[in-house]
């Protein structure tokens, strides 16, 4: 619920940084709420909450990196900043401190005790179904957070969540209105279609070619031949580079000296830990597990007296969050138990070592070919530069595309009459593929000239020249002869399929039942519908959605109206039975329109949200922040 109200906002918000620093906020009921510069960091205030320029830097660094993996590429900053993410960032950054602001007007807070049970009972950070701390510290370190940082969130998302469910409880739907509802979506119909198919009617000539000419001339858009340009691209990346570039041996074993920790998988031990509720307990538990008893079968006799026992699985050296605790762990006998020992938490506990995997370095042959690529791609990035003026330099000492890429160790492409979206004459996708901004600058360069250097979205860069130009113009006849011929027929075969069908409409209105007025006409036949409801439109096949349409805009014993166009041909339709909705409305449909109406809600505490605790912007820190580099200016 609260994410349409927060994708509002968003959404608000992005309309409103459109013009950058030209900005009205009159979304939020409000004039002017610019301020000159503070000289500090905050970007806005709301209420006295602030939005200041780390906590906006950190919220961006975060969507920034989960925007590379959903893409599956590198996206530089600036990149990002221009797709609107610095404002996105922005806007929910605001919709916190709004949520903040009318929470604390309200009384509302979420005090510790709340916060370490919503996350203890996160099923992310819980191992056999008890939370864990180590678990706990690894995602929060995997996704570049603090404790602190990831508490704060769960605080507004709890704060969120008490807020919205105040204003959306009262979201109920009338019960007369949910009967009405069921029984329209519920209601089914049976009916006949007396269908005309275009395909088969009689009656149809072929065209001469007066026809063929007249019809091209009428329609001679949509047979327009496009542009083509001959062009020639050079596109210059570290990808190109990198295989012609070989890495001395030393270096590549010196590579791996340095980067030895990379290479290296840490020691692990299984490892079960035992909690208890004193010192005392752990140390009986201690003894009969060292005199050979199993650690669950003892910990399951003694858990009424608050022992337990949690597998973590697999523990790495240098991976546990206490390095107290892991020496512990690690200082213990394979297949022995550990020194009791009280962690960051708190509570005291004991581990039991049950295998253990030494210290495993991957061998320099497995990685050298890994190693090899990767330093070539990063030598061809630290070339690429030079080698990219180099390319200008010698065209613009009067070498052509050709000999400047060569020379630069470039491999030139030629590709014969592109259209503008990189197809081919034949219509067909010109391989391997274009890349959009190659074409756009193809398209905006003239006849014989260079284009500047631009660059590639995916990093590197390109050059382009244009060496023939085919100006768009009127196809001849002969030249889509075919592709005419069959749409005049088309089209002929779907008058004379209209023309037919309103023949026997009128025979039909005159008495005679579909089956006799079909039964004289080769094209026409009778197809039965149903049973279906208003939502079923793919079950009628061919007749498509029109005629489930007509079916429930008739009534029962009615005329069949005017034919009406289908998929393939003209029908029209009778109703033949109606069958009522059965039963009472589900919770399904009950919860549907709560949810609606919550939403409704939800827009509307939007709404006095924006009204109540409008934000002040901070022109000169939100200049910094929205600069592509992050720099002040």
């Amino acid at each position: 619920m609260f994410e349409k109200l927060k994708k509002s906002i968003v959404k608000a918000i992005v309309a409103v940084f459109v013009g950058l620093l030209v900005l009205s906020f009159a979304v939020w009921g409000i004039g002017d709420v610019f301020r000159g510069g503070t000289g500090g960091d905050t970007l806005v205030t709301v209420d006295d909450f602030e939005v200041t320029l780390p906590q906006a830097e950190s919220r961006l660094e975060q969507e920034l990196r989960e925007l590379r993996q959903r893409s599956g590429r590198y996206i530089e900053r600036d990149q990002a900043m221009a797709m609107g993410l610095g404002q996105r960032v922005l806007a929910e950054l605001i919709t916190d401190r709004t949520i903040e602001a009318h929470a604390r007007a309200l009384g509302v807070e979420v005090d510790d005790a709340t916060l370490a049970r919503i996350t203890a009972a996160n099923p992310v950070f819980q191992v056999g179904g008890r939370f864990s701390k180590q678990r706990f510290d690894e995602l929060l370190r995997a996704n570049a957070m603090t404790e602190q940082g990831y508490l704060q969130l769960v605080r507004l998302g709890e704060l969120r969540r008490l807020l919205v469910d105040s204003v959306t409880a009262a979201a109920a739907p009338p019960a007369i209105g949910l009967d009405l509802l069921h029984r329209h979506r519920e209601e089914q119909r049976e009916g006949r279609v007396l269908e005309v198919r275009a395909d088969a009617v009689e009656g149809v000539a072929e065209p001469d070619e007066a026809a063929l000419a007249a019809y091209l001339k009428e329609h001679q858009a949509e047979y327009r031949a496009p542009e083509y340009r001959t062009i020639t691209v050079v596109t210059m990346r570290p990808e190109d580079l990198a295989p012609e570039i070989e890495i001395p041996e030393d270096r590549l074993r010196a590579a791996y000296d340095e980067r030895a920790q990379e290479f290296t998988e840490p020691a692990s031990r299984t490892v079960l830990q035992i909690d208890g509720p004193d010192e005392a307990t752990l140390g009986e538990v201690r003894s009969r597990i060292q005199a050979g008893e199993p650690a669950e079968a003892v910990a399951s006799e003694l858990a009424d007296r608050g022992v337990q026992v949690q597998d973590l699985g697999s523990v790495a050296r240098g991976g546990f969050p206490d390095r107290i605790v892991e020496d512990v762990i690690f200082a213990a006998p394979v297949g022995g138990v550990s020194e009791i020992t009280q962690t960051g938490f708190g509570n005291r506990v004991m581990f039991v070592v049950q295998t253990e995997e030494p210290e495993r370095r991957q061998p320099f042959e497995e990685v050298r070919d890994r190693l090899h690529d990767e330093l070539a791609l990063a030598q061809a990035a630290d070339d690429l530069p030079s080698l990219e003026n180099a390319v200008q330099d010698r065209i613009a000492g009067g070498a052509s595309l050709e000999e400047a890429a060569q020379a630069g160790g470039f491999t030139p492409r030629r590709i014969e009459k592109t259209d503008q979206i990189g197809h081919d004459r034949s219509g067909e996708p010109i391989e391997p593929e274009l890349p959009e901004e190659v074409l756009q600058t193809a398209f905006a360069t003239s006849q014989g000239v260079i284009s500047p250097m631009e660059t590639l979205a995916d990093g590197g860069a390109y050059l382009v020249q244009v060496d023939a130009i085919e100006p768009e113009r009127d196809r001849r006849l002969d030249e889509v002869r075919d592709e005419v011929r069959e749409t005049w027929l088309g089209d002929a075969r779907q008058k004379r399929a209209k023309e037919v069908a309103k023949a026997l409409h009128e025979e039909v209105l005159a008495s005679k039942s579909l089956e006799e007025a079909a039964s004289g006409q080769p094209a026409a036949a009778v197809v039965a519908i149903g049973p279906v409801k208003r939502t079923d439109m793919g079950e009628t096949g061919e007749l498509g959605p029109q005629s489930v349409e007509r079916l429930f805009a008739s009534a029962v014993g009615q005329p069949p109206e005017a034919p009406l166009e289908l998929p393939n041909g003209y029908g029209f339709v009778v109703v033949d039975r109606v069958i009522p909705a059965e039963g009472e409305p589900g919770d399904a449909l009950e919860g549907e329109i709560t949810s609606e109406m919550a939403t409704d809600l939800a827009d509307q505490y939007d709404q006095a949200l924006r009204q109540r605790f409008p934000p002040v912007v901070h022109e000169r820190a939100l200049a910094t922040f929205l600069r592509a580099d992050g720099q002040p200016q």
